[in-house]
């Protein structure tokens, strides 16, 4: 065993996976919580429609931070495959990754600013 090399050999083969096939593995499971967070939204966007028109908070979350935070999520998606080949992470895709947390963060955020509105 190598110096430094703190991996299992046999016990647990599957247990370290790249970007990559961690994308894989957890694609349909994120597009499945996007609809239901959708669902959850429009329903409750439903309930008083008018009121969130005019709101400032709502409009940016809306036309500005989910579209960006979504597309930025698709490239960020498409790029792993390329990014998640080798063990080691470079540090582009780490960026991306803080890039993408801090967007859906705003979303995040966007929302609880809603109702203050």
């Amino acid at each position: 065993m190598a110096r430094g090399h703190l991996r299992p050999v046999a016990k647990h083969p599957k247990r370290f996976q790249t970007a990559a096939q961690l994308s894989d593995a957890l694609f349909s499971w994120n597009w499945l919580g996007l609809g239901i967070a959708v669902l959850g939204g429009f329903t409750l966007f439903a309930t008083a429609a008018v009121g969130y028109i005019d709101n400032p908070a709502f409009r940016v979350k809306l036309g500005v931070l989910l579209p960006l935070a979504l597309m930025w999520h698709i490239f960020v998606q498409q790029k792993s495959r390329t990014w998640g080949r080798t063990p080691e992470t470079p540090a582009v895709a780490k960026l991306a990754g803080l890039m993408e947390i801090v967007l859906w963060v705003s979303v995040a955020a966007a929302a609880v600013w809603i109702p203050n509105y």
